[in-house]
């Protein structure tokens, strides 16, 4: 399970350094994507999976299934990390996430976010002002209780 948030910066060559954590948890087959509110996401190969089973199983002539998948399993790149756990990270997806030099990494559960840190902290003050009334709103549908 991923969990907590790094602060990290990228090199010179556009490459991020994983936190060893997540790097033990990623194992073979990783791969990194666009994510939603100008994130990166990286899932370990089970959960990439799982998430395009899922959306491969919808129909094809949904329009919205198609540019889902446009947009995720064509910005998608495998993962490589080199000896000192660093992942180059390709320069479109630098460039969809706004990700400059700051990055935050944050662990989500079954997957990791990658934040251009100043978006992150923007993410942030929203999530403060809403965490309450959407955790209520979440504990009450997840018991089934309309």
């Amino acid at each position: 399970m991923f969990k907590g948030q790094y602060q990290h910066n990228l090199d010179d060559k556009g490459r991020l350094v994983l936190p060893t954590k997540f790097r033990e948890e990623l194992g073979e087959g990783a791969v990194i994507t666009i994510g939603f509110e100008n994130c990166l996401t990286i899932y370990t190969a089970k959960e990439w999976e799982n998430y395009t089973n899922e959306l491969f199983s919808k129909s094809m002539t949904n329009l919205a299934v198609r540019r889902t998948m446009r947009r995720l399993t064509g910005n998608a790149s495998d993962i490589d990390l080199d000896k000192s756990g660093r992942l180059k990270i390709p320069s479109n997806l630098l460039s969809d996430a706004n990700i400059v030099k700051d990055v935050t990494i944050v662990g989500l559960g079954a997957y990791i976010e990658v934040w251009a840190t100043e978006q992150w902290q923007k993410e942030q003050e929203l999530d403060k002002q809403e965490y309450e009334s959407n955790a209520e709103q979440l504990y009450h549908f997840g018991k089934g209780n309309d």
